[in-house]
C-alpha cells in the first residue's frame, strides 16, 4: 500500500484546519443569524393540509431543535417574540419509486414540500422567505414508512435552517 493510515489522517487534519481557517463550514453546521439580528422567535402553528399523523408535531419539534442547535435562537411566547416563523406544508406524498420486472414495489419514496417565512413582530412585516423547499427519502417497505417520515422531517428542518443560514 502506497500510503499509511497515519498519512491519510494527517492529510485529513490539514484539510480540516485549512478549510476552517478560511471560514468554510459544512451547511449543517452553518450558524443561524436571523434577519435583523432577531434572537427571540415564536413558531406559529404549522399549516398542514395533509392527513399524515404526527407530521406537524414532528416538523415543529425538528425545527425547534435544529434552530436551537445552530443559532442564538430563543423560543419565546408570541407576545415576547421579535420574529414569527410561519411554516406551511404544501404536500406530503409517499409512493412507489421503483418496481421490479414483476411490477412489485421494491422502493418507496416520501416527499415533503414546504416553505417558511419570518415576519417581524408585532408589525407583521415579511423579513425572510424560504421559497418552496422539497426533501425526499426512500425506503424499502411499508413497515419503514414511519421511520422514513421521521427522517424526511429531520431533513426538512435542516434544509430550512440551511436556507436561512445562506441569507437568501
Amino acid at each position: 500500500m502506497w500510503c499509511s493510515r497515519g498519512s491519510v489522517a494527517a492529510v485529513a487534519a490539514v484539510f480540516l484546519l485549512l478549510t476552517s481557517a478560511c471560514g468554510y463550514h459544512f451547511s449543517s453546521a452553518s450558524p443561524l443569524i436571523l434577519p435583523r439580528n432577531m434572537q427571540l422567535l415564536y413558531l406559529e402553528e404549522i399549516q398542514d393540509p395533509t392527513t399524515e399523523a404526527r407530521l406537524e408535531s414532528r416538523l415543529r419539534s425538528s425545527i425547534r431543535n435544529e434552530f436551537t442547535q445552530r443559532g442564538e435562537v430563543e423560543w419565546v411566547s408570541r407576545n415576547k417574540a421579535e420574529g414569527l416563523l410561519r411554516v406551511t406544508i404544501d404536500s406530503f406524498t409517499s409512493s412507489t419509486k421503483l418496481e421490479s420486472a414483476e411490477e412489485e414495489t421494491v422502493r418507496y419514496e416520501a416527499i415533503l414540500r414546504f416553505r417558511g417565512r419570518i415576519f417581524e413582530s408585532p408589525e407583521q412585516n415579511l423579513v425572510w422567505e424560504s421559497g418552496g423547499l422539497t426533501v425526499r427519502e426512500s425506503y424499502s417497505d411499508q413497515a419503514e414508512k414511519e421511520q422514513a417520515q421521521i427522517r424526511v422531517v429531520r431533513l426538512a428542518a435542516e434544509k430550512l435552517a440551511n436556507k436561512l443560514a445562506q441569507r437568501f
